[in-house]
Protein backbone atom coordinates (compact mmCIF):
# COMPACT_ATOMS: atom_id res chain seq x y z
CA UNK A 1 0.00 0.00 0.00
CA UNK A 2 2.45 2.39 0.99
CA UNK A 3 4.42 1.64 -2.57
CA UNK A 4 1.13 2.31 -4.62
CA UNK A 5 1.03 5.27 -2.48
CA UNK A 6 4.37 6.51 -3.44
CA UNK A 7 3.59 5.64 -6.72
CA UNK A 8 0.27 7.95 -7.01
CA UNK A 9 2.51 10.89 -5.57
CA UNK A 10 5.28 10.70 -8.05
CA UNK A 11 2.54 10.32 -10.77
CA UNK A 12 0.91 13.12 -9.31
CA UNK A 13 4.03 15.09 -9.31
CA UNK A 14 5.02 14.68 -13.11
CA UNK A 15 1.84 15.54 -13.85
CA UNK A 16 1.62 18.71 -11.96
CA UNK A 17 4.72 20.31 -13.65
CA UNK A 18 4.17 18.50 -16.74
CA UNK A 19 5.35 20.40 -19.95
CA UNK A 20 5.22 20.07 -23.82
CA UNK A 21 7.73 21.36 -26.27
CA UNK A 22 4.97 23.27 -28.55
CA UNK A 23 7.49 24.30 -31.22
CA UNK A 24 11.22 24.55 -31.63
CA UNK A 25 12.89 25.95 -34.61
CA UNK A 26 16.66 27.24 -36.43
CA UNK A 27 16.88 30.90 -36.88
CA UNK A 28 18.28 31.46 -40.32
CA UNK A 29 19.09 33.92 -43.24
CA UNK A 30 16.02 32.58 -44.20
CA UNK A 31 14.02 32.56 -41.26
CA UNK A 32 15.38 35.40 -39.56
CA UNK A 33 11.54 36.26 -37.33
CA UNK A 34 8.95 34.04 -35.85
CA UNK A 35 6.34 35.66 -34.25
CA UNK A 36 3.26 34.81 -32.55
CA UNK A 37 -0.27 36.09 -32.12
CA UNK A 38 -2.42 34.28 -29.38
CA UNK A 39 -6.26 32.82 -29.69
CA UNK A 40 -8.01 33.43 -26.18
CA UNK A 41 -11.50 32.46 -27.27
CA UNK A 42 -9.67 29.05 -27.88
CA UNK A 43 -6.46 28.67 -25.84
CA UNK A 44 -4.57 28.33 -29.59
CA UNK A 45 -0.78 29.99 -30.81
CA UNK A 46 -0.66 31.01 -34.04
CA UNK A 47 3.14 30.50 -35.08
CA UNK A 48 4.48 33.32 -38.39
CA UNK A 49 7.60 32.38 -40.35
CA UNK A 50 9.60 35.02 -41.66
CA UNK A 51 11.15 35.11 -45.32
CA UNK A 52 14.22 37.12 -45.65
CA UNK A 53 13.46 40.65 -46.33
CA UNK A 54 15.39 43.96 -46.83
CA UNK A 55 12.62 46.22 -44.85
CA UNK A 56 12.21 47.71 -41.27
CA UNK A 57 9.36 45.10 -40.61
CA UNK A 58 9.18 41.23 -40.57
CA UNK A 59 7.53 39.92 -43.73
CA UNK A 60 6.29 36.22 -42.80
CA UNK A 61 5.08 33.01 -45.57
CA UNK A 62 4.25 30.38 -43.10
CA UNK A 63 1.01 30.48 -40.28
CA UNK A 64 1.16 27.64 -38.26
CA UNK A 65 -1.91 26.85 -35.76
CA UNK A 66 -1.20 25.16 -32.31
CA UNK A 67 -2.98 23.64 -29.70
CA UNK A 68 -1.61 22.97 -26.00
CA UNK A 69 -1.21 19.29 -27.16
CA UNK A 70 1.61 20.53 -30.06
CA UNK A 71 -1.22 19.45 -32.74
CA UNK A 72 -0.55 21.69 -35.67
CA UNK A 73 -2.21 23.29 -38.67
CA UNK A 74 -1.32 25.51 -41.44
CA UNK A 75 -3.23 28.25 -42.19
CA UNK A 76 -2.38 29.66 -45.37
CA UNK A 77 -0.52 28.70 -48.39
CA UNK A 78 2.88 29.76 -48.58
CA UNK A 79 1.97 33.42 -49.72
CA UNK A 80 3.74 36.27 -48.03
CA UNK A 81 1.73 38.40 -45.48
CA UNK A 82 2.32 41.02 -42.87
CA UNK A 83 -0.53 40.20 -40.56
CA UNK A 84 -2.94 37.54 -39.95
CA UNK A 85 -6.25 37.82 -38.56
CA UNK A 86 -8.83 35.83 -37.04
CA UNK A 87 -12.20 35.70 -37.61
CA UNK A 88 -15.07 36.60 -34.67
CA UNK A 89 -15.21 33.00 -33.67
CA UNK A 90 -11.78 32.50 -34.40
CA UNK A 91 -12.41 29.29 -36.87
CA UNK A 92 -11.67 31.58 -40.28
CA UNK A 93 -8.28 33.94 -40.75
CA UNK A 94 -7.23 36.35 -43.09
CA UNK A 95 -3.87 37.61 -44.40
CA UNK A 96 -2.71 40.85 -45.31
CA UNK A 97 -0.34 42.39 -47.22
CA UNK A 98 1.13 45.54 -47.69
CA UNK A 99 2.37 46.75 -51.34
CA UNK A 100 4.02 50.30 -50.28
CA UNK A 101 1.39 52.86 -48.82
CA UNK A 102 -1.58 53.11 -51.39
CA UNK A 103 -2.81 49.77 -51.09
CA UNK A 104 -3.73 46.97 -48.67
CA UNK A 105 -4.09 42.97 -49.96
CA UNK A 106 -6.31 41.08 -47.44
CA UNK A 107 -6.42 37.24 -48.61
CA UNK A 108 -9.82 35.29 -47.12
CA UNK A 109 -9.32 32.01 -45.59
CA UNK A 110 -12.93 30.28 -45.53
CA UNK A 111 -12.16 26.24 -45.20
CA UNK A 112 -10.21 25.71 -48.12
CA UNK A 113 -11.67 28.60 -50.24
CA UNK A 114 -9.36 31.98 -50.66
CA UNK A 115 -10.92 35.48 -51.44
CA UNK A 116 -8.99 38.21 -51.86
CA UNK A 117 -9.76 41.85 -51.21
CA UNK A 118 -7.68 44.89 -51.83
CA UNK A 119 -8.62 47.97 -49.65
CA UNK A 120 -8.65 51.11 -50.91
CA UNK A 121 -6.95 54.09 -49.42
CA UNK A 122 -10.81 55.47 -49.56
CA UNK A 123 -11.48 52.90 -47.25
CA UNK A 124 -8.35 52.80 -44.94
CA UNK A 125 -10.26 55.33 -42.14
CA UNK A 126 -13.30 52.38 -42.17
CA UNK A 127 -10.56 50.37 -40.25
CA UNK A 128 -9.35 50.83 -36.42
CA UNK A 129 -5.41 50.38 -35.74
CA UNK A 130 -4.47 47.39 -33.79
CA UNK A 131 -2.21 47.89 -31.25
CA UNK A 132 -2.00 44.15 -30.10
CA UNK A 133 1.55 43.35 -30.44
CA UNK A 134 4.66 45.64 -30.80
CA UNK A 135 3.85 49.71 -31.88
CA UNK A 136 5.94 48.90 -34.89
CA UNK A 137 3.51 46.84 -36.50
CA UNK A 138 0.76 48.75 -36.49
CA UNK A 139 -2.28 47.42 -38.67
CA UNK A 140 -5.76 47.89 -39.30
CA UNK A 141 -7.96 46.25 -37.09
CA UNK A 142 -10.31 43.26 -39.09
CA UNK A 143 -13.49 42.28 -37.75
CA UNK A 144 -15.21 39.61 -40.02
CA UNK A 145 -16.70 35.51 -39.92
CA UNK A 146 -16.89 33.82 -42.82
CA UNK A 147 -19.37 35.95 -45.04
CA UNK A 148 -18.74 39.76 -43.65
CA UNK A 149 -16.28 42.59 -43.08
CA UNK A 150 -17.79 44.72 -40.06
CA UNK A 151 -16.80 48.36 -38.91
CA UNK A 152 -18.57 50.68 -36.70
CA UNK A 153 -18.42 54.57 -38.49
CA UNK A 154 -19.76 57.41 -38.51
CA UNK A 155 -22.30 58.94 -41.28
CA UNK A 156 -18.31 59.77 -43.19
CA UNK A 157 -17.45 56.53 -43.00
CA UNK A 158 -14.52 57.01 -40.58
CA UNK A 159 -14.36 54.57 -37.23
CA UNK A 160 -12.63 57.51 -35.24
CA UNK A 161 -12.61 60.70 -34.16
CA UNK A 162 -16.17 60.33 -33.91
CA UNK A 163 -18.66 62.72 -31.32
CA UNK A 164 -21.05 60.30 -30.76
CA UNK A 165 -23.49 63.02 -29.51
CA UNK A 166 -23.29 64.65 -32.69
CA UNK A 167 -22.49 61.78 -35.36
CA UNK A 168 -24.65 59.44 -36.71
CA UNK A 169 -23.51 55.80 -35.77
CA UNK A 170 -23.96 52.97 -38.41
CA UNK A 171 -22.75 49.49 -39.31
CA UNK A 172 -20.47 49.01 -42.45
CA UNK A 173 -20.94 45.77 -43.75
CA UNK A 174 -18.62 44.19 -46.64
CA UNK A 175 -19.96 41.22 -48.20
CA UNK A 176 -16.30 39.16 -48.93
CA UNK A 177 -17.85 36.93 -51.30
CA UNK A 178 -19.76 39.37 -53.61
CA UNK A 179 -17.26 42.30 -52.60
CA UNK A 180 -20.19 44.76 -52.29
CA UNK A 181 -20.36 47.18 -49.18
CA UNK A 182 -23.72 48.41 -47.50
CA UNK A 183 -24.39 50.48 -44.28
CA UNK A 184 -27.38 49.80 -42.01
CA UNK A 185 -28.07 53.48 -39.70
CA UNK A 186 -27.53 52.10 -35.75
CA UNK A 187 -29.91 53.30 -33.15
CA UNK A 188 -28.56 56.20 -31.43
CA UNK A 189 -26.93 56.02 -28.09
CA UNK A 190 -28.76 58.03 -25.61
CA UNK A 191 -25.95 60.41 -25.01
CA UNK A 192 -28.33 62.78 -22.52
CA UNK A 193 -27.64 60.29 -19.48
CA UNK A 194 -23.99 60.78 -19.83
CA UNK A 195 -24.45 64.63 -19.06
CA UNK A 196 -26.39 65.25 -16.16
CA UNK A 197 -25.82 67.65 -13.30
CA UNK A 198 -24.65 65.70 -11.17
CA UNK A 199 -21.83 64.39 -13.57
CA UNK A 200 -18.94 64.96 -14.52
CA UNK A 201 -18.80 65.78 -18.67
CA UNK A 202 -16.19 65.75 -20.84
CA UNK A 203 -15.66 68.07 -23.65
CA UNK A 204 -16.27 65.55 -25.59
CA UNK A 205 -17.98 61.47 -25.12
CA UNK A 206 -15.73 58.81 -25.74
CA UNK A 207 -17.10 55.41 -26.40
CA UNK A 208 -15.45 51.93 -27.67
CA UNK A 209 -17.08 49.24 -30.48
CA UNK A 210 -16.56 45.25 -29.71
CA UNK A 211 -17.56 42.82 -31.82
CA UNK A 212 -17.88 39.20 -30.25
CA UNK A 213 -18.28 35.41 -31.54
CA UNK A 214 -21.97 34.70 -30.65
CA UNK A 215 -22.67 37.44 -33.38
CA UNK A 216 -23.65 40.48 -32.09
CA UNK A 217 -21.27 44.00 -31.12
CA UNK A 218 -21.67 46.71 -28.57
CA UNK A 219 -21.21 50.49 -28.06
CA UNK A 220 -20.04 51.29 -24.68
CA UNK A 221 -20.03 54.38 -22.75
CA UNK A 222 -19.31 55.45 -19.16
CA UNK A 223 -20.60 58.30 -16.67
CA UNK A 224 -18.48 59.50 -13.88
CA UNK A 225 -20.04 61.16 -10.76
CA UNK A 226 -18.77 65.18 -10.45
CA UNK A 227 -17.09 63.53 -6.78
CA UNK A 228 -15.62 60.70 -8.26
CA UNK A 229 -17.42 58.41 -5.98
CA UNK A 230 -19.66 56.27 -8.46
CA UNK A 231 -19.38 55.26 -12.00
CA UNK A 232 -21.84 53.56 -14.63
CA UNK A 233 -20.81 51.80 -17.69
CA UNK A 234 -23.68 51.13 -20.69
CA UNK A 235 -23.22 48.32 -23.08
CA UNK A 236 -26.10 49.07 -25.79
CA UNK A 237 -26.05 45.48 -27.85
CA UNK A 238 -26.87 45.06 -31.27
CA UNK A 239 -26.88 41.91 -33.57
CA UNK A 240 -24.58 41.27 -37.00
CA UNK A 241 -27.66 43.06 -38.96
CA UNK A 242 -27.21 46.47 -36.76
CA UNK A 243 -30.77 45.36 -34.88
CA UNK A 244 -30.59 47.05 -31.68
CA UNK A 245 -31.03 44.49 -28.86
CA UNK A 246 -30.81 45.83 -25.36
CA UNK A 247 -28.99 47.69 -23.25
CA UNK A 248 -27.33 46.84 -19.67
CA UNK A 249 -25.32 49.41 -17.51
CA UNK A 250 -23.20 48.72 -14.23
CA UNK A 251 -22.72 51.00 -11.15
CA UNK A 252 -20.12 51.31 -9.45
CA UNK A 253 -20.35 52.83 -5.90
CA UNK A 254 -16.81 52.94 -4.38
CA UNK A 255 -16.50 51.39 -1.10
CA UNK A 256 -13.12 52.66 -0.27
CA UNK A 257 -11.62 55.98 -1.83
CA UNK A 258 -12.29 58.11 -5.19
CA UNK A 259 -12.48 56.45 -8.38
CA UNK A 260 -9.36 57.19 -10.50
CA UNK A 261 -7.86 56.47 -14.14
CA UNK A 262 -5.65 53.67 -14.54
CA UNK A 263 -3.54 51.88 -17.62
CA UNK A 264 -6.15 48.67 -18.40
CA UNK A 265 -7.07 46.08 -20.82
CA UNK A 266 -8.39 49.00 -22.97
CA UNK A 267 -6.63 51.83 -22.26
CA UNK A 268 -5.00 51.56 -26.18
CA UNK A 269 -8.68 51.39 -27.46
CA UNK A 270 -10.31 53.72 -25.34
CA UNK A 271 -9.87 56.61 -27.46
CA UNK A 272 -9.86 55.75 -31.07
CA UNK A 273 -13.41 55.34 -31.68
CA UNK A 274 -13.64 59.28 -29.96
CA UNK A 275 -10.60 61.05 -30.54
CA UNK A 276 -7.33 61.57 -32.38
CA UNK A 277 -5.02 61.06 -29.29
CA UNK A 278 -2.06 59.02 -28.70
CA UNK A 279 -3.89 55.89 -27.55
CA UNK A 280 -1.12 55.01 -24.95
CA UNK A 281 -0.47 56.70 -21.64
CA UNK A 282 1.10 59.94 -22.23
CA UNK A 283 -2.34 61.48 -23.48
CA UNK A 284 -5.11 62.99 -20.84
CA UNK A 285 -7.29 60.46 -18.80
CA UNK A 286 -10.78 60.28 -20.22
CA UNK A 287 -13.75 58.57 -18.40
CA UNK A 288 -13.33 55.37 -20.05
CA UNK A 289 -9.95 54.95 -18.24
CA UNK A 290 -12.08 54.97 -14.80
CA UNK A 291 -12.11 51.26 -14.43
CA UNK A 292 -12.55 48.49 -17.20
CA UNK A 293 -13.98 45.33 -17.64
CA UNK A 294 -13.68 41.51 -18.12
CA UNK A 295 -15.66 38.96 -19.79
CA UNK A 296 -15.73 35.40 -18.90
CA UNK A 297 -15.28 33.79 -22.30
CA UNK A 298 -17.13 30.53 -20.55
CA UNK A 299 -19.82 31.76 -18.28
CA UNK A 300 -20.38 35.29 -19.89
CA UNK A 301 -20.57 36.82 -16.47
CA UNK A 302 -19.29 40.02 -16.02
CA UNK A 303 -16.52 42.28 -13.93
CA UNK A 304 -16.10 45.87 -13.44
CA UNK A 305 -12.47 46.40 -11.48
CA UNK A 306 -10.30 49.72 -11.23
CA UNK A 307 -8.26 51.39 -8.58
CA UNK A 308 -8.94 54.08 -6.01
CA UNK A 309 -7.20 56.95 -4.32
CA UNK A 310 -7.40 59.24 -1.06
CA UNK A 311 -8.84 62.04 -1.81
CA UNK A 312 -5.92 64.49 0.12
CA UNK A 313 -3.09 63.62 -2.17
CA UNK A 314 -4.45 61.16 -4.28
CA UNK A 315 -1.91 58.35 -3.91
CA UNK A 316 -3.33 55.16 -4.84
CA UNK A 317 -5.32 53.02 -1.53
CA UNK A 318 -6.39 49.85 -3.63
CA UNK A 319 -8.25 47.94 -6.26
CA UNK A 320 -12.26 47.03 -6.60
CA UNK A 321 -13.71 44.51 -8.32
CA UNK A 322 -17.42 43.98 -8.74
CA UNK A 323 -19.14 41.04 -10.23
CA UNK A 324 -22.42 40.68 -12.02
CA UNK A 325 -24.15 37.72 -14.25
CA UNK A 326 -24.58 37.66 -17.79
CA UNK A 327 -28.03 40.04 -17.60
CA UNK A 328 -26.18 42.43 -14.82
CA UNK A 329 -27.33 41.17 -11.95
CA UNK A 330 -24.32 42.20 -9.01
CA UNK A 331 -23.09 38.67 -7.77
CA UNK A 332 -20.71 40.25 -5.11
CA UNK A 333 -18.72 43.40 -4.80
CA UNK A 334 -15.23 43.67 -3.17
CA UNK A 335 -12.55 46.38 -2.16
CA UNK A 336 -8.70 45.16 -1.06
CA UNK A 337 -6.01 47.52 0.16
CA UNK A 338 -2.61 47.25 -1.42
CA UNK A 339 0.12 47.60 1.28
CA UNK A 340 3.07 48.86 -1.10
CA UNK A 341 4.55 52.23 0.33
CA UNK A 342 7.71 52.64 -2.01
CA UNK A 343 5.61 51.04 -4.68
CA UNK A 344 1.65 51.54 -5.22
CA UNK A 345 0.89 53.72 -2.71
CA UNK A 346 3.17 56.23 -3.82
CA UNK A 347 1.67 59.58 -4.49
CA UNK A 348 4.04 61.06 -7.03
CA UNK A 349 2.92 58.84 -9.87
CA UNK A 350 0.79 59.80 -12.98
CA UNK A 351 -2.54 57.53 -12.64
CA UNK A 352 -2.36 56.66 -16.18
CA UNK A 353 1.17 55.06 -15.86
CA UNK A 354 -0.54 52.11 -13.07
CA UNK A 355 -1.18 49.29 -15.09
CA UNK A 356 -4.04 47.12 -13.62
CA UNK A 357 -4.97 43.96 -15.31
CA UNK A 358 -8.00 41.09 -14.69
CA UNK A 359 -6.65 38.10 -16.18
CA UNK A 360 -8.02 34.16 -16.60
CA UNK A 361 -5.32 32.77 -14.15
CA UNK A 362 -4.23 28.76 -14.87
CA UNK A 363 -7.32 27.57 -12.74
CA UNK A 364 -10.67 27.79 -14.01
CA UNK A 365 -11.76 29.00 -10.91
CA UNK A 366 -9.09 31.78 -10.20
CA UNK A 367 -8.59 34.77 -11.62
CA UNK A 368 -5.46 37.30 -11.29
CA UNK A 369 -5.08 40.90 -11.05
CA UNK A 370 -1.51 42.43 -11.68
CA UNK A 371 -0.82 46.10 -10.91
CA UNK A 372 2.41 47.29 -12.19
CA UNK A 373 4.08 50.28 -12.23
CA UNK A 374 7.14 52.73 -12.40
CA UNK A 375 9.53 53.70 -9.47
CA UNK A 376 11.43 54.89 -11.93
CA UNK A 377 11.68 54.39 -15.85
CA UNK A 378 14.17 51.58 -15.14
CA UNK A 379 12.47 50.53 -11.92
CA UNK A 380 8.74 48.93 -11.41
CA UNK A 381 6.56 47.56 -8.60
CA UNK A 382 4.80 44.25 -9.57
CA UNK A 383 1.52 43.63 -7.35
CA UNK A 384 0.13 40.44 -8.10
CA UNK A 385 -3.50 39.06 -6.83
CA UNK A 386 -5.72 35.48 -6.72
CA UNK A 387 -8.82 36.13 -6.61
CA UNK A 388 -11.53 33.14 -6.55
CA UNK A 389 -14.16 33.70 -8.94
CA UNK A 390 -16.95 32.46 -6.79
CA UNK A 391 -16.59 34.25 -4.17
CA UNK A 392 -14.21 36.97 -4.48
CA UNK A 393 -12.10 36.10 -1.66
CA UNK A 394 -8.37 36.89 -1.87
CA UNK A 395 -6.20 33.68 -2.10
CA UNK A 396 -2.65 34.95 -2.65
CA UNK A 397 -0.76 37.65 -3.15
CA UNK A 398 2.96 38.45 -4.64
CA UNK A 399 5.30 41.75 -4.72
CA UNK A 400 8.13 41.70 -6.60
CA UNK A 401 10.45 44.64 -7.90
CA UNK A 402 11.77 44.54 -11.64
CA UNK A 403 14.56 46.45 -13.69
CA UNK A 404 14.53 47.76 -17.12
CA UNK A 405 17.44 47.68 -18.98
CA UNK A 406 16.47 50.79 -21.24
CA UNK A 407 20.30 50.80 -22.90
CA UNK A 408 19.16 48.01 -24.77
CA UNK A 409 16.99 50.25 -26.84
CA UNK A 410 13.14 50.84 -27.69
CA UNK A 411 10.56 48.79 -28.69
CA UNK A 412 10.96 50.74 -32.70
CA UNK A 413 13.44 48.06 -32.52
CA UNK A 414 10.62 45.06 -32.59
CA UNK A 415 9.72 45.04 -36.10
CA UNK A 416 12.97 42.78 -36.81
CA UNK A 417 12.82 40.54 -33.84
CA UNK A 418 10.98 37.69 -32.82
CA UNK A 419 10.71 38.76 -29.54
CA UNK A 420 12.34 42.01 -27.72
CA UNK A 421 11.73 42.95 -24.14
CA UNK A 422 13.57 45.49 -21.64
CA UNK A 423 12.78 44.10 -18.53
CA UNK A 424 15.53 42.12 -16.70
CA UNK A 425 14.55 38.82 -15.51
CA UNK A 426 18.18 37.49 -14.83
CA UNK A 427 21.77 38.80 -16.10
CA UNK A 428 21.45 38.73 -19.73
CA UNK A 429 17.81 37.28 -19.46
CA UNK A 430 14.57 39.79 -20.15
CA UNK A 431 10.95 39.35 -20.48
CA UNK A 432 7.35 40.93 -20.33
CA UNK A 433 5.49 41.49 -17.32
CA UNK A 434 3.27 38.32 -17.72
CA UNK A 435 6.84 36.33 -17.14
CA UNK A 436 7.72 38.42 -14.11
CA UNK A 437 3.72 37.06 -12.78
CA UNK A 438 4.23 33.44 -14.21
CA UNK A 439 7.42 32.83 -12.68
CA UNK A 440 6.25 34.64 -9.20
CA UNK A 441 3.60 32.37 -8.90
CA UNK A 442 4.51 29.28 -10.86
CA UNK A 443 7.54 27.94 -9.72
CA UNK A 444 8.12 25.19 -12.47
CA UNK A 445 8.14 28.32 -14.92
CA UNK A 446 10.82 30.01 -12.91
CA UNK A 447 12.79 26.24 -12.61
CA UNK A 448 12.75 26.15 -16.18
CA UNK A 449 14.14 29.64 -16.92
CA UNK A 450 16.97 29.51 -14.31
CA UNK A 451 18.34 26.43 -15.23
CA UNK A 452 18.99 27.98 -19.15
CA UNK A 453 22.88 28.94 -19.44
CA UNK A 454 24.21 31.29 -22.08
CA UNK A 455 26.39 34.11 -23.27
CA UNK A 456 23.70 35.48 -25.70
CA UNK A 457 20.49 37.86 -24.55
CA UNK A 458 17.51 35.44 -24.30
CA UNK A 459 14.05 36.98 -24.11
CA UNK A 460 11.05 35.28 -23.00
CA UNK A 461 7.05 36.25 -23.13
CA UNK A 462 4.32 34.27 -21.07
CA UNK A 463 0.47 33.42 -22.04
CA UNK A 464 -1.83 32.77 -18.96
CA UNK A 465 -5.22 30.26 -19.76
CA UNK A 466 -7.03 28.60 -17.32
CA UNK A 467 -5.53 25.23 -18.86
CA UNK A 468 -2.07 26.57 -18.40
CA UNK A 469 1.19 28.65 -19.28
CA UNK A 470 2.37 29.09 -22.59
CA UNK A 471 6.26 29.92 -22.26
CA UNK A 472 7.86 31.58 -25.49
CA UNK A 473 11.61 31.79 -25.89
CA UNK A 474 14.45 33.29 -28.34
CA UNK A 475 18.13 34.78 -28.01
CA UNK A 476 16.69 36.55 -31.47
CA UNK A 477 19.67 34.90 -33.49
CA UNK A 478 19.64 31.00 -33.24
CA UNK A 479 16.66 29.24 -31.99
CA UNK A 480 12.59 30.18 -31.30
CA UNK A 481 10.90 27.93 -28.89
CA UNK A 482 7.67 27.70 -27.48
CA UNK A 483 6.85 25.19 -24.70
CA UNK A 484 3.22 24.77 -22.50
CA UNK A 485 3.97 24.25 -18.98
Amino acid sequence: MKKILILLLFFFYLNSNSQTTIYNTVLSKEKPTVKYKYLEGTNKLIIKEANDKKKLYSIFNKAILFDKDAKSTQLNDNEEFVSIFNSLNEENNATLMQDGASSLLLNFYNNTKKISFEIKPKDFAKYKIDFESDMVEMRPKINFDQNFVYAVTNENGRSNAIEIAKDALQLDKFDIAKQTSSVISLKKIDTDRLKTKDLDVPKQIAFQSRFYKNNTFEIVTKSVKKDYTSSTLYRDIYDLDGKFIKEISYNYNSLKGFLAPSSTNSTRENSQNSSNQNPDFHRDPIELDINDYFIDSKTNEFYIYGITTSKSNKNPLGFYINKYSEKGEKIWEKFYDVSDEKGFNESNQRLLEIKINLKQFTSENQLIISIVGFKTYTNHYNNFFVINKNSGNLEDTKSINSDSQTSKGTFSYGGKYSLFEIIKFDKNKFCDENTILTTTLKQDVKKYIDKITTKDDIFFNSILSSEGIWLLETDNKSYYKVIFF
